[in-house]
């Protein structure tokens, strides 16, 4: 229940999940390499406040 509940104020507030992130590049884009932590955090950063929007596949 609590990891609900930080799951859902994570997301109310912006904060990307690396883990489910990695989990759905390791099953949809197995050729892809892997982001780091901070490659992840600074690419959310940049999609968020540049304007951009990441291509969503699935």
């Amino acid at each position: 229940m609590i990891r609900h509940l930080l799951e859902m104020l994570r997301l109310m507030v912006g904060v990307p999940d690396y883990e489910r992130y990695l989990a759905h590049r390791r099953t949809h884009h197995p050729e892809l390499p892997l982001p780091t932590h901070a490659e992840f955090i600074l690419e959310r950063q940049k999609a968020r406040y540049d304007g951009r929007s990441q291509n969503r596949c699935c």
